[in-house]
């Protein structure tokens, strides 16, 4: 059975370095971005809560805010004015305005006198304003405070407030540009550190934003308390403030990384971005080479594991898997987001492919072991092999203690000299019929067909403590009721009737599958296969028509009261004699001298035909 295996590393081999390139194909394709993006949302939330942080906080504009003032959305500019007042009297380092003033409040003396009051306290400020827009011209030019030479002349800076969103409307990164803009929390942070490049870890224009956790994370005041001077200024000193909608009437709520089923106001998504900043924290994508080392890695995981260690490979496998997404989590938790649905897929592809060229192995060596274990073994037998396929299978050439048993029909070669060669072939396939099924009966292994007789095996391949006896059990029904019934069959057709010889023999012997691969028989070799051939051999020139040895009545684990010592009889090829025993049947006793002569003569005879044919 042995000549699969090396097919079927083959196999292995192929299919998981398949599924492992077609894992880096969907990898380096990008095909599975969006599950990949999930991860990191799931990431978000296995991760313990981050503190707030120190360096931001958020002013909302929030339902209690509208119930406070008791003024319907836009607010006049005036009050915008009193906040921002409000903030810089109370320390703070910048005051991010996340809403849009690109329109004038009106051509009216109360509108401008709105207008006039939001631009002078953003002057009063002194450089210390950042303001909103998501309008942004060709040119990177906006229309705040009508142009951005007006914001400039009162020292404010303009940020682009609009936010990234994935193909499934979720926040996830902050730009450091957009349309020619700088973005809001990058400009924000300019401000604070008063340089203007952007910090590193920016790819492709934007970077992951670290949230600290989900909506209500940052630190915040009312709108309407730091309108009313009902804030504690401590909470705004030396922060960058953020002000912005809260309500969600104001439509500026979104998805994100770390809001699960909920949703984060655009002011606070604001400032987890400026916190990601402010803290250096990179939070990156391991980069790619390494992301496709570890799709390999992982994929070839199962492939390995299994030629290795064949029986625990898959096993292995599943335990780098579930390490391997720790590692992930780890490495997501010190900043580095380490792909996970690609060497997974790779993995877990692999890990399949190999379990399905494992299933088909086994079907084809189970369907190819019945083909060859049916001809020579019974089937009940055959499907407790294939089934169990435990460590008492043993079809390999080895050394096993087993007990033989030979079989030869008396005076056949008189009869099939006298016959037409159907009647022989019809009279020999029934005796042959009766041997085989009485060996298969009782768990033996045929091992050939000799001429009018068998050579039979018991505790091997199947490891059999009672091997003895179960040989033993099987010449019983042979001499007896398989043989009555054969000679019954001989008198309807008014044929001769034929007697047994029978050598039982027991020890040690060398037995296993031989041949070609396409023709596989299971064969026995030794003396002590050779040994009860000699003893049938004897019984040609004995009283008796079975002899069995002194060693299998030894290894016998049953009584045997049908078992009468014979003593010690010369066997051929051996020096000294040998002790053996007979099974008392119904035609024990010695035979008559006629029938010892006949039997005799029958034996040269064979002997003569069998050397005439070689």
């Amino acid at each position: 059975m042995t000549r699969w295996r090396p097919v079927r590393r083959t196999l292995v081999l192929a299919v998981g370095t398949a599924l492992t390139c077609l894992g880096l194909l969907l990898f380096l394709t990008d095909s599975l971005r969006q599950l990949e993006l999930d991860t990191v949302d799931a990431r978000f939330e296995i991760r313990a809560g981050q503190p707030p942080p120190t360096g931001v906080v958020d002013v909302n504009i929030d339902d209690a805010t509208f119930d406070d003032v008791g003024v319907r959305w836009p607010f006049p500019r005036s009050m915008h004015a009193r906040v921002i007042d409000r903030l810089r009297r109370a320390g703070a380092r910048v005051i991010a305005y996340d809403v849009q003033f690109t329109e004038s409040s009106g051509v009216s003396d109360a509108a401008v006198r709105e207008d006039n009051a939001l631009i002078e306290a953003v002057g009063r400020a002194r450089g210390k304003v950042v303001l909103a827009t998501s309008e942004v011209n060709e040119r990177g030019a906006t229309s705040v405070f009508g142009g951005d030479a007006n914001v400039r002349a009162v020292g404010a800076r303009v940020g682009n407030a609009l936010l990234l969103t994935d193909s499934d409307g979720v926040v996830r990164r902050f730009p450091a540009e957009l349309e020619g803009l700088t973005g809001f929390a990058v400009a924000a942070v300019e401000v604070a550190q008063r340089r203007r490049t952007p910090p590193e870890g920016f790819r492709h224009g934007s970077a992951w934003i670290d949230f600290h956790g989900p909506p209500g994370s940052v630190r915040s005041a009312s709108f309407s308390d730091v309108l009313r001077g009902r804030a504690d200024p401590e909470l705004f000193r030396d922060k960058i403030v953020v002000v912005g909608p809260y309500a969600p009437t104001l439509q500026d709520i979104h998805p994100t990384s770390s809001s699960g089923e909920a949703q984060m106001s655009g002011p606070e998504i604001h400032a987890n971005s400026i916190s990601t900043l402010l803290r250096g924290r990179d939070l990156a994508e391991a980069p790619s080479w390494l992301a496709a080392v570890l799709v390999v890695l992982l994929g070839m995981v199962p492939t390995v594991a299994s030629l290795v260690f064949p029986r625990v490979g898959l096993l292995i496998a599943a335990v780098v898997g579930l390490a391997y997404l720790v590692g992930a989590q780890l490495a997501f938790e010190s900043g580095t987001i380490l792909p996970v649905v690609c060497p997974l897929v790779a993995l877990t592809a692999s890990g399949i492919g190999i379990l399905v060229v494992g299933y088909s192995a086994a079907t084809y060596e189970r369907v190819h072991m019945r083909e060859v274990l049916a001809r020579f073994l019974p089937e009940s037998l055959v499907d407790d092999i294939v089934r169990s396929r435990d460590e008492d299978l043993r079809l390999m050439w080895q050394r096993v203690q087993a007990t033989t048993v030979v079989c030869d029909l008396r005076r056949f070669t008189t009869f099939a000299e006298k016959r037409q060669a159907e009647e022989v072939n019809e009279a020999l396939n029934e005796f042959l019929g009766e041997l085989t099924e009485a060996v298969h009966a009782h768990r033996g292994t045929l091992i050939q067909y000799r001429g009018d007789g068998i050579l039979a095996v018991f505790g091997a391949p199947m490891k059999a403590e009672d091997h003895a006896d179960q040989a033993l059990d099987a010449v019983r029904e042979i001499v007896g009721p398989r043989m009555a019934r054969f000679n019954a069959l001989r008198r309807a057709a008014q044929q001769d009737e034929f007697r047994i010889g029978v050598g039982v023999s027991s020890g040690v012997i060398v037995c296993g599958l031989t041949g070609a691969p396409s023709r596989l028989d299971y064969n026995a070799v030794g003396d002590d296969v050779n040994m009860p051939a000699r003893l049938e051999d004897e019984t040609k020139r004995t009283p008796y028509d079975v002899l069995v040895s002194d060693r299998t009545y030894g290894m016998l684990t049953r009584a045997a009261d049908d078992l009468s010592y014979v003593g010690p009889i010369p066997v051929r090829g051996r020096e000294s004699k040998a002790n053996v025993w007979t099974l008392v049947t119904q035609h024990d006793g010695p035979r008559d001298p006629a029938t010892v002569e006949s039997a005799q003569s029958e034996a040269t005879r064979s002997e003569g035909a069998a050397s005439r044919s070689g």
